[in-house]
């Protein structure tokens, strides 16, 4: 009687292989997962999700920030999912698709309903383009650069890590960006929590950081950009747009821009210049609002140089 559990075992092992087979690669193809190459944003490893647009030009959208937004978008993400977020120029909660009706195309290209979506790469120019602050005209020909690291990711570990207190939710599409909710999870939450990301900013630089952002649950959004013995905050209205600082800090040059968006909410830009050593700088945002489930909803997040795209 001593071997009835090894024989029982034995017995199983095939139906165990057999339902273990059975399971659907996404798009087809390999089995066990998604072809090799199509998780993540192809950058070489998982849990990145991944952004599929599609342009009509025979029915365009809108232009917000500089380019045409795309009709419709698709979210793939490496937990084999695949979205709609947004659709005929309009963003929207997002809709699970069946994996069968897409077909993985050469070049980083899927197929849906009878068009072809292109892999969306992040980059500066794609994100937004954020204008000159007062005085500076724009270069010809700018080679533009997001100094954030997953900046439209922002449930990945470059986010946050510091101030468990908030979380980030992907919504869907806002202006044809992934789209984030930034929520206060906790009671007694803290103004200093916030989703952020410590970057190094070299002395004396005059930068830019741009973001849209619309109401949540709060109508108010607090920026903050700290290093130790310094704190810059500023509290943005989402409903009108209008600003207010509560602290420079070491900083100096602050200045700041709002443009109302016909998507709703607004696109801000926040301009300061780093002290005169080079210095690592936690910059985030959260509501202004403290409680418990307070939230605000916030896209295509980019810091960039001034020097990079104005001329002096």
């Amino acid at each position: 009687m001593r071997y009835q559990p090894f024989i029982i075992l034995m017995l199983m092992l095939p139906l165990l292989l057999g339902y273990q087979n059975c399971s659907s690669p996404l798009f087809g193809g390999q089995s066990g997962g998604a072809p090799k190459g199509r998780v993540g944003n192809g950058t070489g490893y998982e849990g990145k999700p991944t952004y599929y647009r599609y342009f009509d030009p025979s029915q365009a959208c809108s232009v917000a920030n500089g380019e045409v937004l795309p009709n419709n978008v698709l979210l793939y993400t490496a937990a084999n999912n695949v979205h709609l977020i947004r659709k005929d120029c309009v963003d929207i909660t997002p809709q699970k698709l069946d994996e069968t009706t897409i077909t993985v195309e050469a070049g980083g290209k899927l197929q849906y309903a009878g068009i072809e979506f292109n892999r969306f790469e992040p980059s500066a120019t794609a994100i937004a383009q954020t204008e000159c602050p007062a005085g500076r005209t724009p270069l010809a020909s700018p080679t533009r650069t997001n100094l954030l690291l997953d900046p439209v990711n922002l449930t990945s570990s470059n986010w946050g890590a510091d101030f468990p207190g908030v979380t980030a939710t992907l919504l869907g599409s806002f202006a044809g960006q992934p789209n984030f909710e930034i929520t206060r999870i906790n009671s007694g939450s803290q103004n200093f929590e916030r989703l952020s990301q410590s970057t190094v900013l070299q002395a004396s630089t005059l930068y830019a950081y741009s973001f849209m952002a619309r109401p949540g649950t709060s109508n108010t959004l607090r920026f903050n950009a700290y290093r130790p013995g310094n704190d810059m905050v500023s509290v943005w209205d989402l409903t009108s747009g209008s600003n207010t600082f509560l602290g420079n800090g070491s900083l100096s040059d602050v200045s700041v821009t709002s443009r109302a968006l016909s998507e709703g909410g607004f696109f801000f830009t926040i301009y300061f210049r780093t002290p005169g050593a080079t210095a690592s700088f936690d910059i985030g945002m959260s509501s202004d609002t403290l409680a418990q489930g307070d939230s605000v909803e916030v896209s295509g997040l980019q810091l960039e140089t001034v020097d990079s795209f104005c001329a002096p």
